[in-house]
């Protein structure tokens, strides 16, 4: 399931500062209890860099001290139409408690732009478009859930699922043209519904997707701008003793074909003479005709069983073998 990133580094003294206007909150709700989702928004905080400077649990409050951001973060991230090579923000977060099993984040963020010259300056506070507090929701949401069910790294649903906060159900998201979520059936936008005839709630749904020890398929009902309709999902599980091959592939959206993008120094995939450009055509007797296809073969892999691949390489064929290893942990 992709993830969504932030990138931020700590800035340094300001001279002529501007005071903050009252700040324009922004209402999340999350999968955690209040302990869960207050760790989970300062870890967020400390791993992006944001300079933390106050906090208190017994409040919920974090307040940030400023931050630099990078100018396509500011052209997003403010109203302000006047163009800036870069800017800074400062944002208040608090953490409230709503039930046993979930919890409430407000996030209010201002942004100024900087003015150069022989002595740095900020220019005054605009008000947010939204678009930060949505990235760092999603960054808290994400960390609460993988904390809570580290198994959904081993999950290929194809999509991302997003908390709809005005119909409390969640959503569909990251689909692209040729993705493995479009061959699904999925679409940006669909309400998840059901999953196997279970009503789904913010409470049981990564619960039962991560009851998911093998290749399942799961059939789920979903609502498509008001029309409901039954999609029959595969969903793949990458267990963790799948080997490493050490090669990363894109499906080109004109031919269809899988391509080898990258491969990686001294893998497997490096040693049995694959190259970059190569064209995917089979895995064992697997035809790579399709995504599903692709999961299949690559969830099938032992340690220490070889796997012959047969590749196009500009238009010749050619069996190559990998001699697996063991996967590679960070």
């Amino acid at each position: 399931m992709p993830l969504l990133f932030l990138c931020f580094t700590v800035s340094g003294c300001a001279f002529l500062p501007s005071t903050p206007k009252p700040l324009l909150t922004k209402t999340y709700t999350l999968p955690g209890s209040l302990h869960e989702v207050w760790r989970a928004s300062l870890m967020t905080l400390i791993s992006e860099y944001i300079p933390i400077q106050e906090h208190d649990e017994s409040t919920g409050v974090i307040r940030t001290g400023e931050f630099e951001i990078q100018q396509h973060e500011y052209q997003k991230w403010t109203d302000q139409l006047l163009p800036s090579s870069h800017g800074y923000g400062v944002f208040q977060l608090r953490v409230v408690p709503y039930s046993e099993t979930r919890t409430k984040i407000e996030i209010g963020a201002q942004f100024r732009g900087a003015k150069d010259g022989v002595i740095q300056s900020r220019g005054p506070y605009h008000k947010t478009t939204g678009v930060f507090e949505d990235h760092l929701a999603a960054r808290i949401h994400t960390y609460v859930v993988l904390k809570k069910y580290p198994q959904v790294v081993q999950l290929v649903t194809g999509c991302n699922f997003h908390w709809n906060e005005s119909i409390e159900r969640y959503e569909v998201t990251g689909i692209s043209e040729g993705s493995f979520g479009e061959e699904q059936g999925f679409q940006n936008g669909d309400i998840v519904v059901q999953m196997d005839g279970q009503d789904i709630t913010m409470e049981n749904f990564f619960d039962a997707l991560t009851s998911i020890h093998q290749n399942e398929v799961k059939t789920f009902f979903i609502d498509r701008k008001g029309q409901g309709l039954l999609i029959e999902a595969r969903i793949f599980f990458l267990r963790e003793d799948l080997p490493w091959f050490g090669f990363h592939i894109e499906r080109d959206l004109g031919t269809a074909l899988f391509r080898v993008t990258e491969v990686q120094e001294n893998s497997p995939a490096q040693k049995a003479g694959f190259q970059t450009g190569d064209i995917l055509l089979q895995e064992e007797d697997v035809l790579l005709t399709s995504w599903h296809r692709y999961y299949e073969a690559m969830t099938q892999a032992r340690q220490g069983v070889d796997r012959k691949f047969l590749m196009d390489r500009d238009g010749a064929q050619l069996w190559l073998t990998i001699h697996t290893e063991k996967p590679k942990h960070p």
